[in-house]
């Protein structure tokens, strides 16, 4: 068993070799990943939801209610699809505050 990595590779002019790659804890692979106006997410088999800055800093990580189906994202907000109990669920989170300063993600 391989443990997961991320990668982020902008496609703009003014991000030359501004890649970068998380590498996720053995057991832990992503399910899901968005990316924002300021932010990027993983959310992952484990039940985790990691928010991280353009730049590659983890700001946030919480724990999912339910198993993770999808993330989608635009500008500053994340919307989290979860399953429990074969029902879905889902969040809306703002995350620029927690993509620019470090700050926890909010609902």
């Amino acid at each position: 068993m391989h443990a997961a990595t991320v990668l982020f590779r902008p496609f703009v002019s003014w991000a030359a070799n501004a890649d970068w790659t998380l590498p996720l804890p053995l057991g832990e692979p992503p399910a899901a990943v968005a990316l924002g106006a300021r932010f990027a997410a993983v959310a992952t088999t484990a039940g985790l939801l990691r928010v991280l800055s353009l730049t590659g800093v983890q700001t946030d990580v919480c724990r999912l209610a339910g198993s993770p189906v999808t993330l989608a994202a635009a500008g500053e907000h994340l919307l989290v699809v979860t399953a429990l109990g074969g029902v879905l669920h889902y969040t809306l989170l703002g995350v620029a505050a927690a993509a620019s300063a470090g700050a926890a993600v909010g609902a």
